[in-house]
């Protein structure tokens, strides 16, 4: 589009009505602007002085001889998180970074998708953005600051009276969880306000959700829509502003645009009053086209950053020489690092391995200590190491991380719970009335979602006994946490007539609540769980609505059964229970029962036959489709212990086994004949 001149100024801005576009509002940084339009009487000024200021910058730039100079720019994230999913780590954030750098740089690897005719005004823009490495108060820093509030669900610039370092000298970017579209249609990724002199840090910024931020983590998308705000940032519009072919953003080399174009239609070609006639540019960042479209700022969109980036009133400070030394940008001080790390699972079964993730933040250690009490290795100087337990317990884990500066330890207490596999008391019977003096247990997991407030035994109330388990959800302020308790894992093999049985009672404080509980099962340790039941709204409630504390009456309590028939098998299984705070009250869980029957439902038994069984001391084991010479026959117990591993040695189709040659039991085992690849199981009783 030509230059947009002062005169169009109020016009652009009446123009920038956003809402009516079907697919919803990604960014809402032209609906801000109008809004401010409206209710600050000086505002219009403003950005009139300031778009003047622009154009009259990229002219003078256009009369000078270029010179390659790379502007950096200070950068904090303020990371407003609801819950721990949405607290994002520094891994995520500089992951994000990454990909504005390489966007702003066109080192991108698909400039490649960039088509031929647009080719020509692709830009390197010369910007590149880095975290401040001091504070406002010259203090050691990562560039990260992280609060948690529940402003961060449906957020705007209500966050920044949280936390807000000087927009003269940092570019504060807010993550949250939602942003709030106040009554326009669709999902709002984030939203940047434009520069203009005199910006108050109250306003300025990027607010961006935190499923937008890079490609790892809770990202679901290619990180586009951080380079797309750091555009409005330094000065960009969007190309279909005004929804009109003859306003656009003031940008020579952005073909006009009749409306945000949206997918990846390379056919697009909404507007027709440019010469030569050429297609809608989907791959500009600053359009709507998908991530994994996008690919380009041009020529005339960096004239404009960098004009932004060398006016006094604007944003020239960012980048100034002095202002990198204060923000440690330039020379960074060594900070000492803070310890902080995730272990890929906390609940396994006996046997398994861990993943270990050293996110450390503040300070980039040098060195690490790992401590792991129960684990293989029990200590490991990786950053990232991998650790089994073979015995079923709950462990703490201790990292120590140091660098020059300094060192940091931290603990988590009972962080590992190892479920011991096929124990024989929980064949297939389990049973928990919560009458025990505490929680944890190696059988019985509880997991706090992150605010401190976690299942706990309580004499308040219970359905059978004197105690029950309650989640003080009446406390807790996090809307969306999840707490969790977590079965022993329990043998089902050769049962039948399997059933879950519990109690609980709950209330809300009001009728919107909607807090909900759901049960699943899980087949693999908890490395996958499948939802078997839920309860929420109006159906999860046993009492009447209350703004006190939530104690239930006996006649306030509900028994749910649960049919488990479909997990009968060798695998152990877990049951969780999982509450997610919905603004209720609180949750109460007792006498839980899970029962079945040892049945007569064998595996693959059509290959193998054992005669007599149940035996009293001598059996047999014949097969046709087995050859039993050289096969090699395992007997386990209920509880998965091997008790017998040995190679047959016959000529026939027949074997006899001397029971106590063997040294075994009275029980219930279960028999594997394996031969080249082939596996047959079969249940054996001795009597």
């Amino acid at each position: 589009m030509k230059k947009i001149t002062l005169f169009f100024a109020a016009l652009l801005i009446t123009t920038m009505a956003f809402g009516q576009h079907k697919h919803g509002n990604w960014c809402i940084t032209d609906q801000i602007t109008q809004d401010l339009m409206q209710n600050d009487p000086d505002f219009a000024q403003k950005y009139q002085e300031s778009r003047n200021l622009i154009n009259e910058t990229v002219a003078a730039q256009n009369k000078q001889k270029k010179q390659a100079i790379t502007y950096i720019i200070p950068v904090v994230f303020h990371v407003i998180y609801n819950d721990y999913r949405d607290n994002i780590s520094r891994a995520q954030i500089e992951d994000g970074l990454r990909v504005l750098n390489e966007d702003f740089r066109r080192m991108n690897a698909d400039t490649s998708n960039t088509r031929a005719i647009f080719k020509g005004v692709a830009a390197d823009i010369e910007v590149e953005f880095r975290l401040a490495k001091k504070d406002p108060q010259g203090n050691c820093t990562d560039g990260i600051t992280r609060t948690q509030s529940a402003l961060s669900i449906n957020a705007r610039d209500n966050v920044k009276g949280l936390v807000s370092w000087d927009n003269s000298k940092y570019f504060n970017i807010w993550v949250v969880n939602s942003i709030n579209p106040q009554g326009n249609p669709g999902m709002v990724l984030g939203y940047a306000y434009l520069p203009q002199a005199g910006q108050s840090g109250s306003r300025d910024g990027m607010v961006i959700r935190h499923d937008r931020v890079g490609t790892i983590g809770t990202s679901t998308g290619e990180g586009r829509t951080i380079s797309h705000e750091s555009g409005h940032y330094l000065g960009l519009l969007h190309p279909f502003n005004g929804n009109s072919c003859t306003i656009g953003d003031g940008v020579s080399d952005t073909p006009p645009v009749a409306a945000a174009n949206f997918g990846c239609d390379l056919t697009s070609n909404s507007c027709h009053n440019d010469n030569p006639d050429l297609p809608d540019m989907i791959e500009n960042y600053m359009d709507y086209a998908d991530d994994n479209c996008q690919n380009i700022f041009t020529l005339g969109q960096k004239s404009i950053m960098r004009a932004t980036l060398q006016n006094s009133s604007l944003r020239l400070n960012l980048r100034s020489t002095s202002n990198l030394t204060a923000t440690g940008v330039n020379s960074p001080p060594p900070c000492q690092p803070t310890a902080i790390f995730e272990a890929e699972r906390k609940v396994i079964c006996a046997g398994e391995s861990i993943d270990f993730t050293d996110m450390t933040e503040d300070g980039d250690p040098t060195i690490w200590s790992w401590s792991f009490p129960g684990g293989s290795p029990a200590t490991s100087s990786q950053p990232n190491p991998t650790v089994t337990y073979a015995n079923p317990g709950l462990y703490d884990v201790t990292l120590t991380v140091g660098n020059s500066a300094g060192q940091d330890s931290v603990t988590y207490s009972k962080l590992i719970y190892v479920k011991g596999v096929g124990s024989s008391v929980h064949y297939p019977n389990w049973s928990e009335s919560f009458e025990g003096a505490s929680l944890p247990t190696p059988d019985v997991t509880v997991v706090d979602g992150g605010d401190g407030i976690a299942f706990e035994i309580t004499p308040d109330a219970a359905s059978a006994g004197s105690q029950s388990l309650k989640l003080n959800n009446f406390t807790s302020t996090v809307m969306g946490e999840i707490d969790e308790v977590i079965s022993p894992a329990i043998t089902t093999i050769f049962t039948e007539n399997l059933s879950l049985s519990f109690d609980y009672a709950f209330a809300a404080r009001q009728t919107s609540n909607e807090d909900e509980l759901n049960v699943y099962a899980s087949l693999d340790c908890g490395e996958t769980w499948i939802l078997r039941r839920f309860y929420r709204g109006g159906q999860l409630r046993t009492g009447a609505n209350t703004t006190q504390p939530y104690v239930p009456a006996a006649n306030e309590w509900t028994t749910q059964t649960i049919n488990f028939n479909a997990y009968v098998g060798p695998d152990p299984l877990l049951i969780k229970f999982e509450f997610i705070n919905g603004g209720g009250n609180n949750f109460y869980l007792d006498n839980i029962n899970f029962t079945g029957t040892i049945g007569t439902e064998e595996y693959f038994s059509d290959r193998l036959q054992v005669f007599p069984n149940p035996a009293s001391n001598r059996f047999t084991i014949q097969s046709e489709q087995f050859e039993l010479n050289g096969s090699v026959l395992t007997l386990s117990d209920m509880t998965g212990k091997q008790i017998l591993q040995t190679t047959l040695e016959t000529n026939n189709r027949s074997y006899s086994v001397d029971a106590a040659a063997f040294g075994l039991t009275p029980g219930v085992y279960l028999l594997t004949l394996e031969n080249e690849g082939r596996i047959a199981n079969k249940k054996l009783i001795l009597e």
